[in-house]
């Protein structure tokens, strides 16, 4: 057993995660899972905001990968999010069933102290994470959105209920023969399934909010906030179809945007794969904060440099002539 400096044993990072908090807000009840490695190479904490009715216990592998990264990780079921009221006028032109996920998001980051927090966002995760950073963009440095909803133009619930449909047929025949890909399976889509009938009222209109949202100008408010923001994104998502989100995605959006082999819940089923990526992600962004800090002294330091070297042109120009005057 380890014992941390005040003597008191320390709980490994699976019995972390075993442990819920259940927090009560007026608008409802949300339980987190907040994973503190003994040794953090991190100061900043990372989210998780999981996608249509997704429970904690699916999303396990991604949790601990990140935490073994030394970052202290949360995660929050709130699988129809929790009532809010409007803050301002601009909220009523946002989505209210991802509202209420965002609002939830929030409260938990309020209630543990957390003053900024790099979030990542699977799916419908990616609409929600999105707008929570949006209502307080001062809590966010980055996001990495998981092939996300919101980013594939005007669409239709038929159409991405098929899609859905079609990435889960495709999911099941590939984790035939595989006893931790069909438990990573069950777990997922079987969570989905039961988070649907638990509401069903909430989960149709989670379902249109998800084909009606298109995020892609809000991320272009946060970027230009200096908010990093990357997207990973897989070629064969029948869900949010690569090609269409290609035709949205602009360099103003996004910093980084990576394509991955697989499809739509693979971020779930092939978790250790997708983590990595996304582990990569949160470090390139941090990369590219630390250039720019790099870059800015630099420029001013030019910048002063070169209007001394004008001032100095003219002060010399103007000695000459006066010379010039004195001599005649």
């Amino acid at each position: 057993m380890k014992y941390n400096k005040k003597n008191k044993p320390v709980k490994t990072l699976e019995e972390q995660f075993k442990h819920k908090e259940r927090i009560v807000f007026p608008g409802g009840d949300v339980e987190v899972v907040d994973i503190v490695p003994n040794v953090q190479k991190f100061k900043v904490p990372v989210i998780l905001g999981v996608g249509w009715g997704g429970r904690s216990n699916a999303y396990k592998n991604n949790v601990l990968f990140l935490a073994k990264t030394g970052r202290r990780t949360i995660i929050i079921d709130a699988i129809h999010g929790i009532d809010y009221k409007m803050t301002s006028e601009d909220d009523n032109d946002l989505p209210a069933a991802e509202l209420r996920k965002a609002v939830a998001l929030i409260n938990v980051l309020d209630n543990k102290n957390i003053n900024k927090v790099d979030a990542i966002g699977y799916s419908e995760g990616g609409i929600y994470v999105t707008l929570a950073a949006l209502l307080h963009p001062e809590k966010f440095r980055s996001l990495v959105l998981v092939n996300p909803g919101g980013m594939i133009g005007k669409d239709g619930e038929a159409r991405l209920t098929a899609g859905f449909l079609q990435d889960l047929v495709k999911h099941f025949i590939k984790s035939i023969g595989n006893k931790e890909h069909l438990r990573r399976f069950a777990a997922f889509y079987g969570g989905m399934f039961k988070s649907a009938i638990s509401d069903i009222i909430k989960a149709v209109h989670e379902i249109s909010a998800i084909s009606d949202s298109q995020i892609q100008e809000f991320l272009h408010k946060l970027k230009n906030k200096g908010i990093g923001i990357s997207i990973i994104h897989s070629v064969d998502d029948h869900a949010f179809p690569m090609d269409r989100m290609k035709k949205i995605t602009k360099p103003k959006h996004v910093d980084n945007f990576y394509s991955v082999k697989g499809s739509h819940g693979d971020f779930v089923i092939q978790a250790e794969r997708y983590t990595a990526i996304v582990e990569r992600a949160l470090n390139d962004l941090e990369n590219k904060r630390r250039s720019i800090k790099r870059f800015v002294p630099t420029k001013i330091f030019f910048t002063v440099l070169v209007i001394t070297l004008i001032l100095m042109l003219f002060l010399e120009t103007y000695l000459f002539l006066v010379f010039i005057s004195y001599i005649n």
